[in-house]
């Protein structure tokens, strides 16, 4: 159950990762690069752990996972992408939770 749990906090913060790459509006080009590059690559790395843990788990666990890291990412949009500790932390929490959501689908 924790590596769904995992996930789930590896799309919520892909998914801030991505609106702050949509509204960045710092002056650095590679930053910007850097969080939308992490921010792409875990969303879509998460996608692919969702459907790998369909033959991990019972079919609605999942589902559900799924579903509350919709609702979540909307709400800790608001503390990560208004402030910079968030912005900055937003990418390295996503790569942390992916890799963690990885090693325990292995």
């Amino acid at each position: 159950m924790w590596t769904l749990i995992f996930i789930t906090c590896a799309r919520i913060f892909a998914y801030n990762c991505c609106e702050i790459d949509k509204n960045f509006r710092g002056s650095s080009a590679s930053a910007r690069l850097y969080i939308g590059f992490t921010g792409t690559v875990c969303y879509f790395a998460t996608i692919a752990l969702f459907v790998w843990s369909f033959w991990k788990f019972d079919w609605w666990q999942p589902i559900v996972a799924f579903v509350g890291s919709i609702i979540l990412g909307g709400f800790s949009g608001i503390f990560f992408q208004r402030n910079l500790i968030g912005i900055m932390l937003s990418p390295v929490l996503a790569i942390v939770f992916t890799v963690l959501g990885v090693v325990g689908l292995i």
